[in-house]
């Protein structure tokens, strides 16, 4: 596979479940927003490929969870629980890529209460962890902050 493709995601739920299918659109929706859509804060490619690895076969973890946007942390640690469940273990971590969708009302304050959460992990050193906040015209519209976190598996 090394010689056709960049990176393997090995997707540890089962799609043929109505759940997972709907997991598995918000995942590709968040995973390519942050690069599609111009926002607060921006990635590129180039930030997705060190999240993600190339080359390299890995299984790709998902957490996402809303809050009312007075309560950013309260999301951050909702995503967190969802990963734990999952089998997530910062210090096993290879990559980490956290979306945030939010309303008109999203602050930087916002931003770095939510960050705080995910640098308080013992990820290792060369972990590699992107923050994007892309702009969204449906959570504009809304009074919640909806974080989503992909975590890739060493």
């Amino acid at each position: 596979l090394r010689s056709v493709c960049d990176c393997l995601l090995d997707w540890p739920s089962d799609p043929v479940l109505p759940d997972d299918i709907s997991r598995l659109a918000l995942a590709a929706s968040d995973w390519l927003s942050p690069v599609l859509n111009a926002g607060l804060i921006c990635i590129d490619v180039v930030d997705i490929a060190g999240v993600f690895g190339r080359g390299e076969a890995r299984t790709l973890l998902m957490g996402s969870a809303s809050a009312p946007n007075d309560q950013p942390v309260v999301a951050a640690h909702a995503v967190l629980a969802n990963l734990r469940a999952q089998g997530f273990i910062a210090n096993q971590c290879r990559g980490l890529l956290v979306v945030i969708r939010a309303g008109l009302d999203f602050t930087l304050k916002h931003l770095e209460d939510i960050d705080a959460v995910f640098q308080a992990l013992p990820f290792p050193d060369a972990v590699t962890r992107a923050m994007s906040v892309p702009d969204d015209q449906e959570s504009a519209k809304k009074s919640l902050i909806r974080v989503t976190a992909f975590a890739m598996k060493s």
